[in-house]
């Protein structure tokens, strides 16, 4: 993964890292106008389930990442 250098290690961010922060707040914003107009409860339903897939996904890399690093110290 090619990182933005602008950060230590710990707090660099990888340029997917920024999609799924955008994607994330997109859905989570949409959700917010769904639920304030009191409109499409199916659709709050699949928003919600693309925030925990996407949660899914971070967690994921972030778990590799760490394998990374550890490995990287053998």
């Amino acid at each position: 993964r090619i990182c933005w250098l602008t950060q230590p290690a710990q707090k660099r961010l990888y340029p997917e890292d920024a999609e799924n922060a955008l994607e994330m707040r997109n859905k989570i914003d949409e959700i917010e106008d769904l639920v304030q107009k009191e409109e499409n409860p199916s659709r709050i339903k699949a928003l919600l389930n693309d925030i925990k897939n996407l949660s899914i996904g971070v967690a994921g890399s972030l778990i590799a990442s760490g394998i990374v690093t550890l490995l990287s110290r053998v």
